[in-house]
């Protein structure tokens, strides 16, 4: 019996062996080593090498001796710290906002405003929009921040949205992306928190910011990072796929606000990290998305947990039957605010391009069109992430500043990307559907679709990456027979945004029966598409990360 044991571990020992050596080969193949493409001044190698030698560290101090999870907090283990508890014996006395406001504009002016934004506004006793910060009367250290951020007035959203959350009632929020939300909610919100008692050491936040994903989360974030030290108040992101050393860290600096995916933020309450029992200012960001994504019962797990006297904000792109749902269980006599229409549409600033080609075509064609906007920034989605890294090893071959995206890269490249993405002034980023959503870059000139998504939504919000605030964008789009069943859809999107209707597109409307669409979306789905990319775009930016179509990853890398 001992001879066989003993057989058995060295047969474990060299499967494992070759399979180390199976999976650096790999990862120098993915990461560019072993080819003549860098030099040994190029930036992005250095990164790499950064990188690697960084997770390393990391894996390392993820496990203690004894081959258990280790959280860090300061350099203390977790393990052996008590979960923190609040320091009083009863919650604090929520102080709702209840600021009126006096607008100096006239009700005919008002009006007029209502009907140039197409806004329609239901509820009772519904404050009047504010057509100018200097309305809304805010602190100078807010309004200097506006300032600094070059906001010259409210957009349509945040005319509407501010003097209701300032009044301290309940919204509900119906507005396309890129409309400047988030400081529709985030500028009351640092209000409401002033007028808070003073927190307690081990008191859960006072305003709770709930988003569907972590770019979205990192996003508002980063804009609350801008206006929280001008107050004095402490905020602090939650989110999965990073380590929780670092939040907890965060966590226990008592943070006033906080932004959080309910898949982290739930494993944060089991654990008695965080309590939710002074959160009186409740935020539910892309509320429809949050739903598509599976995060219902999470949320209603963590609005059990919060007080019933909180003001709560809800946004959503759309005004489904699950959204009314949710809304009818937690508002309380809501001001319901509609920008558009309650269908998802798309923006009339984007100019919509529909071709129709042969896949073959599609490389060739996507050059051409490139060949003379080197001076735009552009993303290009694909379906999957295999073709995202097939797709951008081509461009870049031909002289372009080109780089993909994709849920097989590792966080720390995945914030590397989308910095550098961010302050480039020009290049092409290939993405699977993950950054449709959430991905807030306010400079982006043309969206290629050049593989038609699953379902019309998915269209609508990736062509929704451009013509950000008041600015115009282009979106071109690459159709082929296979995607014939969402013709119907197409053909009406276009109509509604008052675009042109290519003669093919018309007579492939009126073909095809009703009805068909919808089984599309069925087959379709939503995400980033099947397969594993190669990973070998780290020459520019980097890669990064989208979420396999299964629910159960793709709810661990949104927690």
């Amino acid at each position: 019996m001992f001879f066989i044991k003993s057989f058995v571990n060295i047969v474990h020992s060299s499967q494992n062996l070759f399979h180390f050596f199976m999976n650096f080969n790999s990862w120098k193949r993915s990461s560019g080593f072993g080819d003549n493409k860098f030099n040994d001044n190029d930036e992005e190698r250095k990164f790499i090498m950064t990188r690697s030698r960084s997770f390393n560290i990391e894996k390392r101090n993820e496990y203690d001796r004894r081959g258990r999870k280790n959280f860090r907090d300061g350099g203390r283990n977790y393990q052996d710290r008590e979960p923190l508890k609040p320091s009083r014996t009863e919650p604090a006395k929520s102080i709702k906002l209840d600021i009126k406001l006096t607008p100096t504009s006239t009700k005919e002016q008002q009006a007029e405003f209502l009907k140039k934004n197409t806004i329609k506004i239901i509820g009772n006793n519904a404050p009047a929009p504010a057509l100018t910060f200097a309305e809304l009367n805010l602190p100078n250290t807010l309004q200097q921040q506006i300032d600094a951020n070059k906001w010259e007035e409210p957009s349509a959203i945040q005319s509407v949205s501010i003097p209701v959350a300032l009044a301290g009632r309940d919204l509900i929020g119906i507005a396309k992306t890129g409309s400047g939300k988030t400081a529709s909610y985030l500028l009351p919100a640092l209000l409401h928190i002033q007028r808070q008692p003073k927190m307690e050491r081990g008191d859960g936040p006072i305003v709770l910011i709930l988003a569907p994903t972590r770019e979205l989360a990192q996003q508002v974030d980063e804009v609350a990072s801008d206006f929280c030290p001008k107050i004095g108040c402490r905020h602090c992101c939650l989110f999965g796929g990073s380590g929780r050393g670092p939040q907890i860290v965060e966590l226990r600096k008592t943070p006033a606000l906080i932004v959080a995916t309910p898949g982290r933020l739930i494993d944060f309450m089991e654990q008695g990290i965080v309590t939710m029992e002074r959160v009186n200012f409740l935020v539910l960001d892309e509320a429809d998305r949050m739903l598509d994504m599976g995060f219902e019962p999470q949320i209603r797990q963590i609005i059990e947990k919060i007080r019933s006297d909180r003001q709560t904000i809800m946004f959503s792109a759309t005004w489904p039957k699950e959204i009314r749902k949710l809304a009818s269980d937690f508002l309380v006599d809501p001001i319901h605010m509609v920008i558009g229409s309650n269908e998802l549409t798309t923006n009339s600033a984007i100019k919509q391009i529909i071709e129709k080609v042969d896949e073959y075509e599609k490389l060739s064609k996507v050059v051409e069109f490139l060949q003379d906007k080197t001076d735009k920034k552009v993303i290009i989605f694909t379906k999957t992430k295999r073709s995202a890294d097939q797709l951008s090893d081509n461009l870049y071959s031909k002289g372009m500043r080109a780089m993909s995206i994709h849920g097989d890269k590792p966080q720390t490249e995945r914030d590397y990307v989308l910095s550098k993405f961010k302050t480039a002034k020009n290049g092409v980023l290939v993405a699977t559907d993950v950054a449709a959503r959430g991905l807030d870059v306010s400079d982006i000139d043309i969206v290629i679709n050049y593989d038609f998504p699953g379902d019309i939504e998915s269209y609508i919000h990736r062509i929704g990456r451009t013509a950000r605030g008041n600015k115009e964008g282009m979106a071109v789009t690459y159709f082929t027979d296979e995607n014939k069943n969402m013709s119907r859809k197409l053909y009406k999107v276009l109509m509604q945004a008052k675009q042109e209707i290519p003669q093919w597109l018309d007579d492939m409307y009126k073909a095809t029966p009703r009805g068909a669409s919808k089984w599309n979306n069925y087959r379709g789905g939503r995400g980033g598409g099947g397969g594993y990319g190669r990973g070998s775009n780290s020459r520019f930016y980097g890669g990064y990360g989208g979420f396999h179509s299964n629910n159960n990853n793709r709810n661990e890398n949104q927690k």
